[in-house]
């Protein structure tokens, strides 16, 4: 059997749409910068997230923030700290694979909301320290890069036509 190659045809797919109409998990897989920013992204949320589950305190007190040793308080901060861990996994694992795009959008979504939530604490409650301030402007950063990345890889073309196999004996 021959196998003849016809040349791909790109042509935008409509999101979660095959080429043959089926629906699908990812037919739209993010760039390498866009791979590449979201890792980047889940690195960043693992080094946050590692020291407030190991060290809620020592964590706010780099910033400045005394708090007391109270076990309430101390499981809020760790279930945030875990939370951002587990976000953190969750982007860096999802890169490579069919849900990056996925992946990108909740990442975008986390991210734009802890910057858009410090925004408001700063219109409301007055300015926080110069680590806070730059961590609001570095999370809308990535939260728009995300959303970038995710818009990227919408509007690239993609490869609807792969070998057949030929007719002829």
């Amino acid at each position: 059997m021959h196998v003849h190659l016809r040349t791909p045809i790109m042509i935008p797919q409509p999101i979660g749409t095959a080429a043959n109409g089926e629906t699908t998990m990812n037919a739209h897989p993010l760039t390498r910068s866009g791979r590449t920013t979201l890792i980047l992204a889940g690195i960043i949320l693992l080094l946050v997230g590692v020291p407030i589950v190991l060290g809620p305190l020592a964590y706010q007190a780099s910033m400045g923030v005394v708090l007391p040793d109270d076990p309430t308080l101390l499981s809020d901060l760790r279930a945030m700290g875990g939370s951002l861990l587990g976000f953190g996994l969750l982007l860096v694992g999802s890169a490579r694979g069919p849900h990056a795009r996925h992946a990108a959008l909740a990442g975008a979504v986390l991210f734009l909301s802890y910057g858009t939530s410090r925004l408001l604490s700063m219109a409301l409650d007055g300015l926080p320290t110069g680590t806070l301030v730059g961590s609001a402007a570095i999370e809308l950063l990535i939260g728009a890069a995300l959303v970038a990345a995710v818009l990227r890889a919408d509007q690239a073309p993609h490869v609807c036509d792969r070998a057949l196999p030929s007719r002829r004996p």
